[in-house]
Order: structure tokens, then sequence, then C-alpha cells
């Protein structure tokens, strides 16, 4: 018989010992995906328990008018508007902290329907109310984060959280810009 040249002698000592390696390589890989898996499923349930708890409270309405102003985007996720008041709105509710209560009525809910019919507003809309619950101010269209922040403090200090009852509501309008969607 001719020697291989390789280590170990006969050739298909060395394939069995390559398959054996291969053997446990393969199960520790099957074990490393297994303990993987083990640990990722339940952080990704979570993770979207939390969303889904997050976001309902984002679309709870029901607070309107509980003792602390509130702030409510009237939103259409396929407009494109409506989208970039969002995040104009979105960058101005930390300057606000706990003072403010900020929410979305999704025109895709029934409840947001409700409310925008109940205000008579359309998308990319953002209705303030006051701790008592009623409305003080409509910003219709988008608005820049600045114009928005303005508005709400303005809006806050204007109706204190006192309990007294003012009557008092504007509508701020914004002109449309040539080539910008309205609605």
């Amino acid at each position: 018989m001719k020697k291989s040249g390789r280590k170990g002698g006969h050739p298909s000592e060395a394939k069995a010992a390559h398959a054996e390696r291969m053997r446990r390589r393969d199960r520790r890989m099957l074990i490393r995906a297994g303990i993987g898996i083990a640990v990722a499923a339940p952080l990704a349930w979570l993770g979207v328990r939390w969303y889904e708890n997050r976001a309902s409270v984002r679309h709870d309405l029901s607070v309107i008018g509980n003792g602390r102003p509130t702030v409510v985007l009237v939103h259409d996720f396929s407009s494109s508007d409506s989208r970039q008041l969002r995040d104009n709105l979105g960058a101005v509710e930390r300057d606000f902290g706990s003072n403010v209560q900020f929410r979305i009525a999704d025109l895709a809910t029934p409840d947001g329907a409700i409310l925008a019919r109940r205000y008579n507003v359309l998308r990319a809309t953002i209705l303030m109310f006051g701790s008592d619950g009623a409305l003080r101010e409509t910003l219709v269209g988008v608005h820049d984060p600045a114009a928005i922040r303005t508005t709400i403090a303005a809006t806050i200090s204007e109706y204190p959280t006192t309990g007294r009852r003012a009557t008092a509501h504007t509508t701020i309008e914004m002109i449309p810009v040539a080539g910008m969607n309205m609605m």
C-alpha cells in the first residue's frame, strides 16, 4: 500500500478525522444559534410589547381635559405634510417636559376620525387644548418647530392650569408655498 504522505496514516483516517471536526463545528454552531434565538426571541417580544404600549399611550385621546394641557396632532400617515408636521412637533416635545401631553389623532382610527370631525379639521393640523379640555389654538398645515414651540408656549402661558375656564380660541393657518401639497 502506498503512503499518502500525510500525517495520520491512511487517507480514509484523515477523511474521518476531518469529518469529525466538521460535525463538532456544526454542533457548536447549532448550539450558538440556539442560544442566540433563546436570548433574542424574548427580547424581541419585550420590544414589541414596549412599542405597542407606547403607541397606545400616544394615541390615547381620553387624556384631553385631565388637568394638563394637551397638544394633539391630527395625522394621516399617507400624507407627506402630515409626516413633516409630526417630525416638527416631535422636535419641540422635550421642551415642555411633563407640563404638556402630546397625542396623535390618527385619521385611520375611529377615535382620530371622530376628533377630526368634531373640530372640523383635516390632516396636518395641531389642536391645543387647555387643562380643562377646551380647544385653545389650532395650527393648520406644516409649521416649523420654532413657530410650533412659540404657539404652544403662548397658549400655555395664556391659559395656565389654574382651572379657570377661558373661552378664547384662535386658528392659525399656514400660507401655502408654491409646490407644497396642503391637503
